[in-house]
């Protein structure tokens, strides 16, 4: 099993109003269970969470997040540091292009 990020087109945080346009990995379900969660809970974070919905112009409060756990991630010494950086990586660049071409729009975004 694995952790992806949805990507949604449609009424907020509604999938039943929405469509689902594609989905971006996370992280192995395993990796996701021993560090992800430890350093989302130890960082503070509120929006970039398993079982969370978050909309366009959230995003830069979860690339902050982000950025957050890939410094924690940097200092915990686990032995998948490599993997979760260059996941973090991917993903802040994904959503960085995102924000910046469709703003203000009805896209939304669930992690599960």
């Amino acid at each position: 099993m694995s952790v992806s990020l949805g990507i949604y087109h449609g009424k907020m945080f509604d999938c039943h109003e929405s469509e689902c346009i594609g989905d971006m990995p996370v992280s192995f379900q395993s990796v996701w269970n021993r560090v992800w969660c430890i350093a989302l809970k130890e960082c503070g974070v509120r929006k970039f969470l398993d079982c969370y919905d978050f909309g366009v112009d959230d995003i830069p409060a979860v690339i902050g997040e982000l950025n957050a756990v890939y410094d924690w991630v940097n200092d915990s010494g686990d032995a998948d540091i490599a993997y979760i950086q260059e996941r973090i990586l991917n993903i802040k660049d994904y959503l960085d292009q995102f924000y910046m071409g469709f703003r203000g729009a009805d896209f939304w975004f669930s992690l599960g």
